[in-house]
């Protein structure tokens, strides 16, 4: 298949709000993800290699061998990158109608509403491990459940990466990259110039751009100074 091709006879099919209140059970989502790594590799094999070299130009060998970035690297292809139509390899896989249970129908039609965030955190719920995020990218907030980065998380730093909606909350695919509030304002400030110099408002930079933008906020990340 070319760049820009969708399976023949295979309309993409239309996201819809899930009726269904509860959580997306977290092994379906995962069967829904080993599913998409098999059909991207097997539709898009001799393409991944070109996209890695476009993801990690500038990085080190180290962060070529970074297991944090080889999942970073993964997220992009799957749920950021476009062929020339405009698609993603999640729309084609949904496309090609290989999720099987509707519990995985449900993760494919969620992982179809992922976005690319970053959020400032507002607040934190201790008996839930919840927090209230603030997404600067579309100046909306939202209900993220990590506990991982929940741990290390304070009010006003910055959380990039990957979110789907599940339920009431949106949880990570893969890992989130946390900035602490120390460097926020950098942060916020570069964000402001890579949308100047792409000509583009903040939310079709996180669609058209989101690789950058995480390489962005990760350096951040890398060169703010430790809390006191």
């Amino acid at each position: 298949m070319r760049r820009g091709q969708t399976p023949a006879s295979s309309p993409i099919p239309e996201v819809y709000e899930d009726p269904i209140a509860r959580q997306i059970d977290p092994e379906a989502f995962s069967a829904f993800e080993q599913r998409l790594d098999a059909f991207a590799h097997r539709r898009f094999g001799p393409l991944l290699p070109g996209l890695g070299k476009a993801f990690f130009k500038g990085a080190s060998r180290d962060e070529v061998r970074e297991p944090g970035l080889q999942t970073a690297f993964r997220n992009w292809v799957m749920y950021g990158f476009r062929d020339e139509a405009g698609l993603r390899i999640v729309d084609m896989f949904a496309a090609a109608g290989l999720h099987g249970e509707p519990e995985i129908g449900r993760a494919v039609n969620a992982a179809r509403q992922s976005r690319f965030a970053v959020a400032a955190v507002e607040t934190r719920d201790e008996a839930t491990q919840q927090m209230r995020v603030g997404d600067l990218l579309r100046e909306e907030s939202f209900t993220y459940l990590d506990k991982n980065t929940f741990v290390h998380a304070q009010a006003e730093d910055l959380l990039c990466g990957w979110v789907f909606p599940s339920g009431v909350l949106w949880r990570p695919i893969g890992l989130c990259t946390r900035v602490p509030k120390v460097a926020a304002t950098a942060v916020r400030q570069a964000m402001g110039e890579l949308a100047a110099a792409e000509a583009m408002a903040f939310p079709e930079l996180a669609e058209r751009r989101s690789m950058k933008l995480f390489w962005l906020v990760y350096r951040a990340a890398l060169l703010a100074p430790t809390r006191s």
